[in-house]
């Protein structure tokens, strides 16, 4: 008895055969040259037919077939197969990479996703916006009291918010350094104190280089509210020697701390991993899709070629594939399939209803292998294949 989805051989049947293009319009083709062709012929339009009247179930499929665990893939990926049309459908299900696939969408490319895996770094970032933030364990930067002394009424001084036990040390702060985790920031976190402050006034913390801000960071007044802190966030100036500086409206001592550091975005930040097995190999023994349950089904493989691994599912194999540029598949295998692919099981699993099918109707997820390519296909659980299996 056939599979549920008879169309997946009839299409890469036709399409491999003929060579077809990717998109093609029916009625252009030139006239077939003998029985064999317009057998293809008819069995192509047959799966287009097929196609317009299973569009749900054909963009499930390719969502499943190419999917990937990247945060908006998946609605971008649906969305652009949603407005593609029949024969494009077609074609995507042929495709023997996702970059074709993409290619037949007419590169409308999810913006999450490129051939190294990583998204573009400067999509989500830049020099002087969109940090990234690494908080530290606070650090002594500066403290007058110390070294310098108070910062006169209407004066100013500059200082590094990291750096090595000498820099820090020369403006009062740790002597063992205070380290930012990935090199020169481009804003800082920090609080600051003013201590004995001569009279009522105010201090101004801004990118040093650049025009003193008329804004204020913090109020300060002697007695017995003396000292006042705040923490905040202030931009540095970037590879220029000191990286802040300050300024007293009224005479004062200052210390500050440094509690996080903000960098821009790199690769690093944004990059995707995949979970992809280190191998994969089928079973040296067919079997049926009734194994009494997932568990039973792991424990078969174990004595049946497959010691060590588990029974793939098609996140793990499509992505092996597309990573390894390979495949084992040299003939049709059963593999696990989540309850989202084809609908929920029972169980765990959401193949041959948990993989323990008592009337032998229900039906499976296979990787099915036709004409070269491979694809997630359906079958019934009373047939014998292989079992994908994965470590």
């Amino acid at each position: 008895m056939k599979s549920k989805f008879t169309w997946f051989g009839i299409m890469v049947f036709g399409a491999t055969l003929l060579g077809m293009p990717a998109v093609y319009a029916a009625d252009v083709q030139p006239e077939p040259a003998d029985s064999a062709y317009q057998e293809a012929m008819d069995d192509h339009i047959a799966g287009l037919e097929e196609i317009a009247a299973n569009r749900e179930a054909v963009i499930e499929e390719l969502v499943q077939m190419w999917f990937m665990d990247i945060p908006g893939w998946e609605t971008e990926f649906r969305s652009l197969l949603n407005v593609a049309n029949d024969s494009k459908l077609l074609a995507i299900l042929n495709a023997e990479s996702y970059a074709e696939a993409q290619a037949i969408l007419g590169g409308g490319t999810p913006a999450f996703y490129s051939a190294d895996s990583m998204a573009d770094p400067f999509a989500l970032g830049d020099t002087d916006k969109d940090f990234v933030y690494t908080p530290v364990k606070p650090c002594r930067i500066v403290d007058t009291r110390e070294v310098g002394g108070k910062i006169p009424s209407g004066g100013s001084r500059g200082f590094y918010v990291y750096g090595s036990g000498a820099q820090m040390s020369a403006q009062g702060g740790n002597p063992a350094g205070c380290t930012s985790p990935r090199g020169e920031p481009r804003a800082v976190h920090m609080n600051i104190v003013a201590v004995n402050s001569e009279a009522s006034g105010f201090l101004t913390v801004w990118p040093i280089g650049t025009s003193r801000p008329l804004a204020g960071i913090l109020n300060y007044f002697p007695g017995s509210t003396d000292p006042v802190s705040n923490a905040f966030t202030v931009k540095t100036t970037f590879a220029m020697g000191l990286d802040i500086g300050v300024y007293a409206h009224k005479t004062t001592h200052v210390v500050a701390d440094v509690m996080g550091y903000y960098h821009e975005v790199d690769q690093d930040d944004f990059k995707v991993t995949w979970v992809v097995p280190e191998q994969v190999k089928l079973t040296n023994t067919s079997h049926n899709g009734n194994f009494g349950g997932y568990p039973a089904m792991n424990s078969w493989i174990q004595s049946h070629g497959c010691p060590g691994y588990h029974v793939c599912d098609y996140t793990e194999v499509s992505r092996w594939m597309q990573m390894k540029g390979t495949s084992v598949f040299t003939e049709n295998s059963w593999i696990n399939s989540p309850g989202v692919f084809y609908g929920a099981g029972t169980g765990n699993v959401g193949d041959c209803r948990g993989w323990l099918s008592i009337a032998n109707y229900d039906v499976g997820t296979i990787i099915a292998r036709s004409a070269g390519k491979v694809f997630p296909g359906r079958h019934y659980c009373y047939s014998s294949f292989k079992v994908a299996c994965c470590k």
